[in-house]
C-alpha cells in the first residue's frame, strides 16, 4: 500500500476511469488508497458494472444500462474510438457532481485499471507542485494516464464530439503542426506521429533526431510548419498507427492544436499489464 501524501491545494482530486476495468484486482489497492484524496468517476461496460459499483464511484455509467450511451458506442469506425466517448461520459459525470456540490475541482486525473504505476506514491505530490505552475500543460503517459487542471482536462470532453468530423481519416496536409508546445514538451506525447512534410524536414530517422530539426529550424520552420502545406507534399512520420484513427497520435494532435505540452512525471510511469487482454 503507498504512502499517500495530503491532498493537492486542500482540495479534492477527480479520477476518471473510463473503459473495461480489466486487472482491476492488481488495482484496487491503489484506487482504493487513491479514494481517500480522490472522488472516482467511472464509466463502463455491462460486464465490468459488479466490479466498479464495488469502487463505490462517485459517479458511475454502463455503457449497456444507457440506450443513448450504446447507441453513441455503435458502429463506431474504429474500436480505439470508445475509449474517448467513455473519457467525455466520465467528465461529464464530474461536472454534475460539481454542480450539485458547488465545488470545482482543481485537478483531474484519467487511469486505466490495467496500467501499473511504477512509482504512486510520488503522484500527488507531484499534481500539487502541477497545479501551482500556471504553464504547465498535461502530465502523464501517451494517451494511457494523464493529468491536469480541470481546465485542460476538460477540453477533452470536446474531442470524443470532434473525432468523426475531424480525426477519423485525416490527411496531415490538411492540419499544420504548432511548434511551440512540441518544444515545450517531451516525447510522452505521440507528437512525432503527427506526419511532416519531407520538403521542410528531411527524413530524420529519429525522435531525437526530429525534435534537433524543429530546434535548430527556429523561428523560419516554425512558421512553414503552420502554413499550408502543398496538397502533394510528402509526409514523414515516426509513429503512423491505426490508418484511419490512430488514437494516440489523434490525442496529441488535439493538445497540438490547443497549444497544450504534455510531459512524463514520475508518479503515473509504468506500463500496461502484458496479459491485460
Amino acid at each position: 500500500m503507498p504512502r499517500w501524501l495530503p491532498r493537492p491545494g486542500g482540495q479534492r482530486l477527480a479520477v476518471l476511469l473510463p473503459g473495461e476495468l480489466r486487472c482491476l484486482e492488481r488495482s484496487r489497492a491503489w484506487l482504493e488508497a487513491l479514494r481517500q484524496h480522490a472522488d472516482l468517476f467511472i464509466c463502463t461496460t455491462g460486464t465490468y458494472a459488479k466490479a466498479a459499483a464495488s469502487l463505490h464511484p462517485m459517479g458511475l455509467a454502463v455503457v449497456e444500462q444507457d440506450s443513448e450511451l450504446l447507441r453513441a458506442e455503435s458502429n463506431l469506425a474504429v474500436g480505439s474510438m470508445r475509449q474517448w466517448h467513455k473519457l467525455a461520459v466520465c467528465m461529464r459525470l464530474m461536472r454534475q457532481r460539481e454542480a450539485r456540490s458547488g465545488r470545482l475541482y482543481r485537478q483531474v486525473l484519467k487511469l486505466r485499471s490495467d496500467y501499473f504505476v511504477l512509482q504512486p506514491n510520488s503522484l500527488l505530490q507531484e499534481l500539487k507542485e502541477l497545479a501551482h505552475d500556471p504553464e504547465a500543460g498535461l502530465v502523464g503517459a501517451s494517451d494511457k494516464v494523464f493529468a491536469g487542471s480541470r481546465d485542460r482536462m476538460l477540453l477533452l470532453e470536446g474531442f470524443w464530439e470532434c473525432i468523426s468530423g475531424h480525426y477519423l481519416d485525416l490527411r496531415p496536409q490538411h492540419w499544420p503542426v504548432n511548434v511551440a508546445p512540441i518544444l515545450a514538451g517531451d516525447d510522452s506525447a505521440k507528437w512525432y506521429g503527427l506526419g511532416f512534410p519531407q520538403g521542410l524536414i528531411g527524413r530524420p530517422a529519429t525522435v531525437a533526431d526530429l525534435r534537433r530539426t524543429l530546434i535548430n529550424g527556429g523561428a523560419e520552420l516554425a512558421r512553414a510548419l503552420a502554413s499550408s502545406w502543398q496538397p502533394g507534399e510528402t509526409i514523414h512520420s515516426l509513429f503512423p498507427g491505426h490508418p484511419r484513427f490512430p488514437s494516440e497520435v489523434a490525442f496529441a494532435r488535439f493538445l497540438n492544436f490547443n497549444a497544450i505540452p504534455m510531459r512524463e512525471t514520475s508518479g503515473l510511469r509504468g506500463f500496461l499489464y502484458s496479459d491485460r487482454s
